[in-house]
């Protein structure tokens, strides 16, 4: 969250306030960790509540009982509306999977580097420094 702090790109949301995907019938989500850019965000009066866009960026960290169906439905809602990136955190596994707005998606492992490509320039991390914290 510094980082796009520091460069003004936009806001980090922690188990935020939701995203509705899409209405009639309603989908919302709450990624573990989301991006939403500056330029994105909603006017400051309608920033409680779950807000009415998808996240540039959507992070999903699996947990032991999270079903690959169920995880894979996540990706596919976030993409669908319009997120740009998504990052799949799998613990167990120690990778990433990224997923690309055009459906393409890269597993980096402990040793890679991921990058905050278009959505979030210059932003890298390697996957060790995201597992060094308490999962």
């Amino acid at each position: 969250s510094v980082f796009a702090f520091d460069h003004r790109l936009g806001y980090i949301l922690v188990a935020g306030p939701g995203f509705i995907l899409r209405r009639d019938p309603d989908t919302m989500v709450s990624p573990d960790l989301s991006f939403v850019a500056t330029d994105r965000l909603p006017p400051p009066g309608q920033r409680v509540g779950p807000w009415p866009i998808a996240p540039d960026l959507a992070v999903e960290v699996v947990s032991p009982s999270d079903r690959s169906c169920l995880v894979s439905a996540k990706v596919s809602a976030h993409l669908d509306a319009g997120c740009r990136l998504v990052w799949v955190v799998e613990p167990r596994r120690r990778t990433v999977t990224a997923w690309m707005s055009d459906r393409l998606s890269q597993v980096f492992r402990e040793d890679e580097t991921l990058d905050g490509g278009d959505v979030m320039p210059g932003y890298t991390v390697t996957v060790s420094q995201i597992f060094e914290s308490t999962w």
